[in-house]
């Protein structure tokens, strides 16, 4: 049995990174702060213009007030400021500020399918063509933002480590999985000693051999065990639970998640499944469901340019997509969610991930708020990824086996 490490941009902000859109976005006004300061008195970068009414440089007169804003607040002085000079935001950025603004976080991607439907409404070619440039120029924005991150930023979590190499818990799969962990435990019960050492070794080495799973009181039960066995977990048992391949399925653009799973070509694997800052042509953004109802719609119209920004479509770019594929058919995997918001512009992908035959489980782990945690709304969104219910509660592991991996960011 395997496992598939699902990791969104919550596991690289658990780890202290500004990675959100509300940083991302904070920079850019940033950036503007800093075009006024060196005398810039027109400019238009596709999504925001600047145009100085008073016909002469008025930078000056406003530096005071610039040296001491901070992000967004430099938006607001920009708009409120209109006497002397005209402000024009693209409707992208209008709406994403404004998301910002009156909910505290954005979905970048799902304001841009939304603009994108209202395109399709009218077929708006002409409104179309300038969103894509928008969007583009977003894109461009957001990985230079990301670049500049500071890479030291953050340290080491050995709760995580322990939780990403932990051994299968039998609560965790699904009532119609449950052969599977038998099978997968008997297997490791009974086979060669020379290839239970050798994955115990893998596991030390992963887990830079400190962790208490792997210390000489774990030894193998040489008998076959029953259900009934499997479901008191004596701790003998552990080590025959351990995944015999996990996937890191890195949703998000930076290398965080290499520093957990060092690749070693066979059993432990990183997919990059939206690329990489270092190779900007591998980089996808945008949206990612096809199965919403105006999808059909929307591709009916028979304009490619209504479908530039689609994850479903630019995953054919390259194989990452083709080797996700290939590990959820080679065995039975459970998936744990690390830091992913299972929000519907991943809906495609995650449909595939979480209704596949060969998958046992959905475990998210959730982070702690001040008196409450987001388990429910992260399985509200998990739900939304299913076409059958049904197989959802079975697979969703309940609230009483989950736990949290972060405090509230």
């Amino acid at each position: 049995m395997n496992r598939i490490i699902l990791i969104g941009n919550g596991f690289d902000l658990a780890h202290g990174l500004p990675t959100s859109y509300g940083n991302f976005i904070d920079w850019y006004w940033e950036q503007w702060k800093k075009r006024l300061q060196e005398n810039t008195n027109t400019y238009d970068d596709k999504l925001l213009s600047f145009h100085n009414e008073v016909g002469r440089n008025i930078v000056f007169e406003i530096n005071n007030y610039l040296e001491y804003l901070k992000g967004r607040q430099i938006r607001l002085y920009l708009m409120e400021e209109n006497s002397r000079f005209s402000v024009e935001a693209c409707p992208l950025l209008e709406e994403i500020c404004t998301s910002i603004e009156t909910k505290g976080w954005v979905d970048i991607e799902n304001i841009y399918y939304n603009l994108l439907v209202k395109c399709s409404n009218y077929n708006d070619v002409e409104e179309l063509q300038s969103l894509n440039i928008q969007f583009a120029r977003l894109q461009e924005l957001l990985c230079e933002y990301l670049a500049s991150i500071p890479k030291e930023n953050f340290e080491d979590n050995e709760r995580i480590r322990n939780i990403i190499y932990s051994p299968i818990n039998p609560n965790d799969v699904s009532v119609g999985g449950k052969q599977h962990i038998i099978d997968h435990a008997n297997h490791w019960t009974e086979c060669k000693d020379m290839d239970f050492e050798y994955k115990m070794n893998l596991y030390k080495k992963a887990l830079n051999e400190t962790n208490y799973y792997y210390s000489k009181k774990y030894t193998r039960e040489k008998v076959r065990l029953s259900e009934a066995d499997l479901y008191q977990t004596p701790v003998s048992y552990n080590a025959i639970l351990l995944p015999d391949n996990i996937m890191a399925l890195n949703f998000n653009y930076t290398k965080l998640a290499s520093n957990y799973i060092e690749e070693d070509g066979e059993c432990f694997k990183i997919n990059n499944i939206h690329g990489e800052l270092d190779k900007p042509d591998s980089v996808i953004f945008g949206y990612g469901d096809d199965l919403d109802e105006n999808y059909k719609k929307i591709s009916n119209l028979n304009d490619n340019r209504y479908l530039t920004n689609f994850k479903s479509i630019k995953y054919l770019e390259s194989d990452r997509y083709r080797k996700a594929l290939q590990f959820m058919d080679a065995a039975p995997y459970q998936v744990f969610i690390m830091g992913h918001s299972c929000g519907n512009s991943d809906r495609t992908l995650l449909n595939k991930l979480f209704e596949h035959k060969n998958c046992v489980s959905v475990k998210p782990y959730f982070y702690q708020r001040t008196g409450s945690d987001n388990y429910l709304d992260i399985v509200q969104n998990i739900s939304r990824n299913f076409t059958d219910m049904n197989l959802m509660r079975d697979r969703v592991v309940n609230k009483l086996y989950c736990d949290c991996f972060s405090e509230e960011h």
